[in-house]
């Protein structure tokens, strides 16, 4: 989603902002340049608070440099992303239910990381988003826009402070601040997504608009991430399994 990861994933409309769309596969987006750090399975599950559950299953393919390709469901919510990669950018197509929902492109700046983007929805409404960084290659700021007739307009803008290892802390907009903890396990899930800076370590807890969530993790016997649990103080729950 925006923050790192950048999964489709309703319980962003609690904590989180994210998720961006895929795009159209090349030639190698088989799973035979499938690292085995990289999961093969996505699967989310969100509990909401009234008790429904909802649970959708992804098979996710990457290319020869291990960048994600497809994202396509397979059970639950009938959603796929798919990208498709050049030199200086690359673009995301989103599906709901077989038809096109949304199309983005990013651009890539010259510390190879998101410069800027522009994306359109399935009813024609345009938006663009400008990334700034610091020396470290750490996102310090995100300006979005709205665009309608060749002209940019403002909506909002988000800046985000590190602590002195490089963890995020927090973000915050001008309706919104999320704030972060963190374990001292290093981070290391890849699901290809290295065109966006990545945390130093995995998130413990985190806190905004209202709603606060507490992470609790499982590793598998080569330390690679198999789950993310988040609780939520509203009672719901958001369970990201991983399987490679």
């Amino acid at each position: 989603m925006k923050i790192y990861l950048i999964f489709a994933g309703l319980a962003c409309a609690l904590l989180f902002t994210a998720c961006k769309k895929d795009n159209k596969p090349n030639n190698n987006n088989n799973n035979n340049n499938l690292s085995p750090d990289q999961p093969k399975t996505y699967i989310e599950e969100i509990q909401a608070s009234s008790g429904g559950t909802l649970t959708t299953t992804y098979n996710m393919t990457y290319d020869d440099q291990k960048r994600l390709v497809s994202m396509i469901s397979v059970s639950g919510v009938n959603y796929k992303q798919i990208f498709n990669y050049s030199a200086n950018s690359y673009t995301v197509d989103s599906y709901l239910d077989d038809q096109p929902d949304i199309n983005e492109i990013f651009w890539i700046g010259a510390n190879a990381l998101v410069d800027s983007t522009l994306q359109y929805n399935n009813t024609n409404d345009t938006s663009t988003e400008k990334y700034f960084y610091n020396n470290a290659g750490q996102r310090i700021q995100l300006k979005e826009y709205n665009f309608h007739n060749g002209v940019s307009t403002l909506t909002m803008i988000t800046n985000y402070t590190y602590d002195n290892v490089g963890n995020l802390t927090s973000e915050a907009s001008s309706n919104l601040t999320i704030t972060y903890e963190y374990t001292d396990v290093t981070y290391t899930l890849n699901v290809g997504q290295k065109y966006f800076d990545a945390p130093k370590f995995f998130i413990s807890k985190m806190t905004g608009n209202g709603v606060s969530g507490t992470h609790t993790y499982t590793f598998d016997d080569k330390k690679r991430l198999t789950k993310d649990e988040l609780d939520l103080s509203d009672f719901s729950k958001f369970t990201k399994t991983y399987i490679y």
